[in-house]
């Protein structure tokens, strides 16, 4: 940017294009040390995030925001430095901004305010690394230092997945062995796929730029080469190599979505290139495809076998064999082109020709093979793709819910399965603008659309102003593919969910604002509009230093105090895994006091209470719990039985219903409310009121039937996709069916539902109950023989069960 310098020189400013040139070489060279540190403290970023599990968890997010505040306080001391006072400098700015106000909006009607936080924080993320970028890239050499550092992230992530199926490294999901896909830190094969295939967009404009820059070997290389091989450009076997190994994990992640709008979007950009360099991309698909098809293929294969070694030896082949088909190409390039040159238009078309016949040949082969059809339409997923439509379709009912407030962020997650046609389980839309919309409601959909409208707008003025320039049309274009990529796919996936891959593509964002405000050419009017813009220049006075500073400083702190609650919460849960229940209350006091709105610590807080015995700070913490969480039926389910222990039998068996409301097809909620129901029955037993028990036996033997009647109300075509569980007896549910029995005396039909909890039940305390209950029918029914035997084994469980079954045995059954 041209103010970058002050003063300048007349003569600098007055004439055309070669003038600003060289007025922007001088203010590049004078740019102060602060900004190219925060230049690669931005390049870090969007180096180091993807392997941190894509920065998907909110513990990674709160260290990122905080190195993303420090690096947004070096651009603006830097830009106060050099007189740069403006905030806002490009209607991106202002919908970017937008962008964690919209969050905080919907924050003060969030269902669950700690989810709603964590959303705050990622959207500020996001600003701040678009900020940045628009204010430090404003040349198309810049923003290549940037694109290699995401390209070299890919590379390193590829790589990642490589390893982990191989067992060098251990990435929890990374490989999954079952079906051989490939999902890396990302940890989720769909986003590997949409991110590798965007990268490889890109990875193909470096190769061309690497082509259009000749650099010979010999003049690299400190010693003699023959003439032929000294001639050849060593960088774009570089970029062959990279994109070879991009292509083969592309492949290996297995994505259809990915698949799909690589399909579409590699011919577009082919179009967007220069007349001379779209055959030599296609070829270039052509040639780093083949090798890595092939590698991958026989790579998985050998995964398969545990032969790891030999996989590696695979993709060792392709890569030198996409190394030895460049060598080819430049051959033809430097020998054989120069004599065809008169043939251009055949050469072409033979090309497209070839192209078209090869993709012929392969339909016509596969619809004439029945098996590979079936596997075609098998690895379609079909099956996923309605399960996607259905997410959306629930997440616009929740949209039309409230539409001018939404959720909340977090929204989908908190809320949807009280929404549900049919069962299924994700904290995800599998739709970032479908979940956008739940959690923002209307104003977050529509801010989306004009982020992709301005950005277009942007990207097409760009480009198109940019006829003279190839090299800067060229990464326009590029840039532009990359960002469309990403978001294209993202409509029917939550790769922005992972804030590593939504960084990149605001940052993409930034670029283009950034090379839209100054760059390496401009035409005379973009000056004269600058030094319109400088006439309204005012010294500074520290106060909007003082801003930033402050800005940044807040930034900090918000995301220091929620790092420490995290960190207080998981110490919390060790302690009281340990058994160190006092310490784990200390920790979560601490945890809830440095992020008061996250829900967490106050529910395991009341977990502690009521294990400690001290129910009135359990019911406490557990309401407050549920306050910060309101859909959540786990809060609910906490709620009922601590009133249930408090022998308050109405508040116990309102929260049991309300957690059914909140979750009607979750099988867990209907066996929890019976649980309640038997507790409060045996509550009622021991205070000698028979009637009140037996009511209580009464509606939780009803709960089956419930369950029965709300499987009714689903449609043959929602039980085709139902995922989990139905609704239907499961051992917990049917424990909770045994004792009620017990407490009515109906001895046969209680072992016919205690026998197979007790041989199915996983938990140990869960399994002893089980057998005791078992045994005091089995003493009932006469049979001492076999309820010794039991009780024997519901001793080796756990000793004070003899205890516990003579408490049983004290009961005045039946009711």
């Amino acid at each position: 940017r041209s103010s970058r310098a002050r003063p300048q020189k007349a003569t600098e400013r007055t004439s055309g294009r070669a003038s600003s040139v060289h007025v922007h070489r001088t203010v590049a060279d004078a740019r102060p040390l602060v900004l190219s540190v925060a230049f690669w403290g931005l390049a870090l970023l969007l180096l180091f995030t993807p392997f941190f599990r894509g920065l998907f968890f909110a513990t990674e997010q709160y260290r990122a925001l905080i190195f993303a505040a420090a690096v947004f306080w070096m651009t603006a001391f830097g830009r106060w430095l050099t007189r740069e006072n403006r905030f806002f400098a490009h209607p991106l700015d202002y919908l970017m901004l937008a962008l964690p106000l919209v969050y905080l909006y919907s924050a003060f009607f969030a269902v669950n305010t700690g989810l709603a936080v964590n959303e705050i924080v990622k959207n500020t993320l996001y600003f701040l690394a678009f900020w940045v970028a628009a204010r430090l890239v404003t040349t198309v050499r810049e923003a290549e230092t940037l694109l290699k550092v995401v390209y070299l992230a890919a590379i390193g992530v590829a790589l990642a997945g490589l390893a982990t199926a191989t067992g060098i490294i251990d990435i929890k999901d990374g490989f999954n062995p079952a079906n051989g896909q490939i999902s890396s830190s990302f940890q989720y094969h769909a986003t590997l796929g949409a991110y590798l295939g965007a990268v490889f967009l890109l990875g193909s404009y470096l190769w061309l730029r690497a082509v259009d820059e000749p650099q010979r070997l010999d003049k690299v290389l400190p010693f003699g080469l023959p003439a032929w091989l000294g001639a050849l450009n060593p960088r774009p076997y570089l970029y062959a190599l990279g994109n070879t190994l991009i292509m083969t994990v592309f492949l290996g992640a297995q994505a259809n979505g990915a698949f799909l709008v690589f399909a579409v979007l590699y011919p577009l950009f082919l179009l967007g290139l220069a007349k001379g360099r779209r055959i030599p991309a296609l070829w270039h698909l052509a040639l780093t495809g083949a090798p890595a098809l092939g590698a991958i293929a026989l790579f998985l294969r050998a995964v398969a076998a545990k032969n790891y070694d030999l996989a590696w030896l695979w993709v060792l082949l392709g890569l030198v064999l996409a190394k030895l088909l460049q060598l080819a190409m430049d051959w033809y390039v430097m020998y054989v082109a120069p004599r065809l040159a008169g043939h251009r238009n055949a050469i072409v078309g033979g090309t497209v020709a070839l192209a078209v016949l090869a993709a012929g040949g392969a339909l016509a082969w596969a619809a004439g093979n029945t098996a590979v059809i079936e596997r075609l339409l098998t690895a379609l997923r079909w099956h996923n793709f309605l399960h996607r439509l259905n997410y959306i379709a629930d997440a616009l009912e929740m949209v039309a819910a409230r539409p001018l407030t939404g959720w909340g962020g977090g929204g989908w997650q908190e809320a949807y399965r009280a929404f549900l046609d049919y069962n299924f389980v994700t904290r995800q839309v599998h739709g970032h603008y479908a979940q956008v919309s739940v959690e923002t409601g209307v104003l977050g959909l529509l801010l989306y659309v004009a982020l992709w409208g301005v950005f277009l707008w942007t990207a097409h003025r760009l480009y198109h102003g940019a006829k003279d320039d190839p090299a800067r049309r060229a990464l326009v274009w590029a840039v532009t593919m990359v960002a469309v990529a990403l978001g294209a796919h993202a409509v029917f996936d939550f790769d922005l969910s992972l804030s590593a891959v939504a960084l990149v593509l605001f940052t993409l964002f930034g670029m283009l604002a950034g090379l839209a405000g100054g760059g390496d050419e401009e035409s005379s009017a973009e000056t004269a509009r600058r030094q319109r813009r400088k006439s309204s220049y005012v010294p500074p006075d520290g106060t909007r230093l003082a801003a930033f500073s402050a800005a940044a400083v807040l930034i900090v702190v918000f995301g220091l105090t929620l790092a420490l609650s995290a960190g207080f919460t998981a110490q919390a849960a060790a302690k009281l895994q340990s058994g160190d229940v006092n310490g784990g209350i200390a920790a979560l006091k601490r945890a809830a006091a440095y992020n008061p709105s996250d829900p967490d610590p106050h529910d395991l807080l009341a977990q502690a209470y009521r294990a400690r015995g001290d129910l009135k700070s359990a019911r406490a913490e557990a309401e407050r719990a549920a306050s910060l969480s309101q859909y959540d039926p786990r809060r609910y389910q906490l709620l009922a039985s601590i009133a249930a222990a408090q022998d308050q039998p109405a508040q116990a068996e309102k929260y049991a219903e309300k957690a059914v409301d909140l979750a009607p097809l979750d099988v867990r909620q209907y066996e929890a409310l019976a649980q309640t129901h038997v507790t409060l029955a045996l509550n009622a037993v021991d205070k000698g009121k028979k009637d009140e028990a037996r009511a209580w036996t009464d509606k939780a033997l009803a709960v089956p039937q419930r369950m029965q009647e709300r499987m009714k109300a689903v449609s043959e075509e929602d039980l085709r996709l139902w995922s989990g569980p139905r609704l239907q007896p499961r051992p917990d549910l049917r424990l909770s069916l045994g004792v009620a029995r017990c407490l009515r005396g109906e001895y046969q039909p209680a072992v016919a539902e205690l026998d197979p909890a007790r041989k199915n039940l996983q938990d140990r305390n869960a399994k002893g109950q089980a057998t005791l209950w078992l045994v005091l029918a089995k003493e009932k029914q006469g049979k001492a023989k076999e309820a010794g035997a039991l009780l024997k084994e519901a001793e080796k469980l756990n000793p004070r069960f003899k205890d516990l079954y003579d408490t049983l045995k004290a009961l005045p059954l039946p009711v």
